[in-house]
């Protein structure tokens, strides 16, 4: 009995130590001491310096790193950085006064970690990594929740924002989290990871500048990147300064990395020769679905640049240019047997050749996708050269505009099966639209015969990828039989196409305002936060001509309709 006591006490000792809460605020009066918010701490580096696990509650406020990532003074501040340790989760988005964790709001109560610590006019003073982690193997115990990350500038380095170096696998958490106006003369302007496998989701990357990777820069990484909005970062040139690289300017994936990247919107990102929003360099499969990309720009792959096997599925292309080759997407040498599936891949444009896509000896199975209304002087939608071993892409149940004559090849021959040329019946292509109308031909038109996409793939490095099962929406995916592009139709609703009801939010992605477009009734709608949280409710028809979220933050939010005692649920992105 006694021993079993002295067990449970020191389980409790151990839980209490485990889920401790230390205090910031910069303005507080108290002890100084971290026990309550009257005792803050107001200094974040003291904070973290001084605990080894549990949590960190930081009020609203900008605070800058005073010591090393050894927790030390450094002779040049410069070095100065936040340390990002083990079991340490460090939540932002307090006013000061909360209790619980839910209560926080990090729009409103903004917790910025900042570099800037010179001219605020000038980056090439500031801060060389806002948050830094070398040689500790992390894990999902180490989080950042609810922090604006700003102003680091990494010169000759990575990861001016945060960066990652670890010695084996592990993992950390990045969660509603905003990366900005961060700087790598080096890679990952955003973030640097190297042999990690972080967990980001809900954040968002913008401003953020590199040679390669200018918002995120992973490698030797099994990252999952979900709901994120990717915008206005740079893979470029700094002044006083070239570099032969310049890829990337959203997102990098480097060798022997595996990442599942989801649900995300990736948009307006720039990089001087590859990939404007995605590079994909890894020897092991990348799987990369359900995204909204657009306005994106290179010189080659105006959206992606794949350079090793992808399995691209659900994903809308849109408005994204290439000076050169794959307005796009370019899909470079690559023998093994990636995966392009329902994707639609729309008014893209190239300067020279492939307006939609551009393949450059790659092995691809090119499936169930719609290439419509892209543009270049040599095929217009598509341009294949086939010039590698004894292999060339395969092309079924597709819609491709002017089939054939828009589709150049070179060498190897390809295979071309099943496809058509119709018009795709856009809801609303004026305003990002890319939904299937009622009467559209691509209803039922694709394939899931298993001879032509499998019920699942074995990767190199041991996993299994599987064909998603729900579409662009986050809904069903097949309803009958599948369609052709990114959207099944009224899979948002959960409605059987031969009821012939059509729903639309758009445009989507927006700026804040959505439009509702029906030609069936409905009774009311609720409007919901990616946490589950009801933001509002409608419920007369005549307030149901659109949504707006412009005072709300920008995210995936989902929209819950209800009609004749049923719900049915579609996802929309503000920005």
């Amino acid at each position: 009995m006694i021993k079993r006591l002295l067990s449970v006490l020191l389980f409790l000792i151990i839980f209490k130590s485990n889920s401790q809460i230390i205090y910031v605020k910069n303005d507080a009066t108290g002890l100084n001491n971290g026990t309550s918010w009257q005792n803050a701490f107001t200094d974040l580096s003291t904070a973290i310096n001084s605990t080894s696990n549990g949590q960190i509650w930081v009020a609203q406020g900008i605070y800058k790193p005073t010591t090393d990532v050894n927790g030390q003074v450094p002779s040049d501040v410069k070095l100065n950085t936040f340390n990002l340790k083990l079991n340490i989760a460090i939540y932002g988005g307090f006013s000061g006064v909360e209790t619980d964790l839910n209560q926080r709001n990090w729009v409103l109560y903004q917790t910025i970690l900042s570099g800037e610590i010179g001219d605020e006019n000038e980056y090439n003073d500031n801060i060389q990594h806002v948050f830094s982690s070398e040689y500790v193997n992390l894990t999902s115990n180490t989080i950042l929740d609810g922090l604006t990350i700003k102003g680091g500038y990494a010169r000759n380095s990575n990861g001016g924002g945060i960066y990652v170096n670890q010695t084996s696998d592990g993992s950390f958490k990045i969660k509603n989290c905003i990366l900005e106006e961060n700087y790598a003369v080096g890679e990952g302007g955003g973030l640097y990871v190297f042999n990690s496998n972080p967990i980001i989701e809900n954040c968002i990357f913008r401003k953020n500048k590199a040679y390669t990777g200018g918002g995120m820069y992973l490698w030797y990484s099994d990252a999952i990147i979900s709901n994120c909005q990717i915008y206005d970062n740079r893979a470029d040139n700094f002044p006083n300064g070239g570099y032969s690289s310049l890829t990337a300017g959203g997102i990098y994936i480097g060798s022997y990395s595996s990442p599942k990247i989801f649900n995300n919107s990736i948009t307006n990102n720039f990089a001087k020769n590859e990939g404007g929003a995605f590079v994909n360099d890894s020897n092991y499969e990348v799987i990369f679905n359900n995204n909204i990309v657009s306005k994106n720009q290179s010189e080659d792959g105006g959206a992606l640049f794949l350079g090793w096997t992808t399995y691209c599925f659900n994903n809308l292309f849109f408005n994204n240019k290439a000076t050169r080759y794959g307005g796009a997407i370019y899909m470079d040498y690559d023998p093994n047997r990636g995966q392009f599936i329902n994707n639609t891949v729309v008014q893209n444009s190239a300067g020279i050749k492939g307006g939609g896509l551009y393949i450059d000896g790659a092995n691809v199975d090119v499936t169930n996708s719609i290439f419509y209304d892209n543009i270049s002087p040599t095929g217009t939608q598509i341009a294949a050269v086939n010039v590698y071993g004894n292999w060339a892409p395969d092309f079924r149940f597709c819609n491709i505009q002017g089939g054939l004559e828009n589709l150049a090849t070179q060498g190897n021959a390809i295979v071309y099966q099943d496809n058509i040329n119709v018009d795709p019946l856009f809801a609303d292509t004026d305003n990002n639209n890319f939904h299937l109308q009622v009467s559209s031909p691509l209803i039922n038109a694709g394939t899931t015969n298993s001879s032509i996409i499998a019920v699942s793939w074995n990767g190199a490095n041991g996993q299994i990828i599987n064909f998603p099962s729900t579409d662009l929406n986050g809904n069903q995916r097949i309803i009958d039989n599948i369609d052709i592009g990114a959207y099944e139709f009224d899979s948002s609703l959960g409605i059987n196409k031969t009821e012939k009801f059509s729903f639309a939010l758009y445009p989507n992605p927006s700026n804040g305002y959505f439009n509702i477009s029906s030609n069936t009734s409905y009774d009311s709608l609720s409007v919901y936060n990616i946490l589950g949280v009801e933001l509002f409710h409608k419920s007369t028809e005549s307030e149901m001509t659109s949504i707006d979220l412009t005072n709300y933050p920008s995210g995936v939010y989902f929209v819950h309709f209800f009609m004749n005692d049923k719900k049915y649920i579609s996802k929309i992105i503000n920005n």
